[in-house]
């Protein structure tokens, strides 16, 4: 497959072929595989990655002092291979890691201010309030029962 067509006076590169095809095949299958696990592509590792199997595959006319794989080479194999940069959509999901200062802060918060408020008394006003309640109940109802009682005896 020729690397470039003619048209007219002009040379238009092909699209679909780069300078070492066999070793973007392999990296555009890594890349889907990665994507599959929802494991990031960035651009620094897809750099770092061809350069790694570059090293591994030793391809023919490969040279690493001249064949860098800058950013403008990440963007044309993405556009020979059809791919696209994705950015992240949920943002609502946090991991740990992003959300460790929130739970510092609570931290501060419930160990040093908390600490100073006064306990509130609330609690134990309605507690107190339910168990008069409660013994009035009892005694109605034990007073209720001794009436009944005293009915069916006569």
């Amino acid at each position: 497959m020729p690397k470039y067509k003619l048209r007219g006076r002009m040379r238009i590169r092909q699209k679909g072929v780069g300078k070492f095809p066999r070793v973007e095949l392999s990296l555009l299958e890594e890349i889907k595989r990665r994507r599959f696990k929802a494991d990031p592509c960035s651009q620094n590792w897809i750099k770092s990655r061809m350069k790694q199997l570059c090293n591994e595959m030793k391809p023919k006319n490969y040279d690493p002092e001249k064949d860098k794989f800058r950013d403008t080479w990440v963007q044309g194999f993405f556009e020979r291979k059809g791919l696209s940069m994705r950015v992240r959509t949920n943002k609502k999901k946090e991991t740990v890691w992003q959300r460790w200062h929130k739970l510092q802060n609570y931290q501060h918060f419930i160990i040093y201010r908390m600490r100073n408020e006064p306990i509130s008394d609330t609690e134990s006003e309605t507690s107190s309030e339910e168990s008069e309640t409660s013994s009035e109940e009892s005694e109605t109802s034990s007073d209720a029962s001794e009436t009944n009682s005293d009915e069916s005896e006569t």
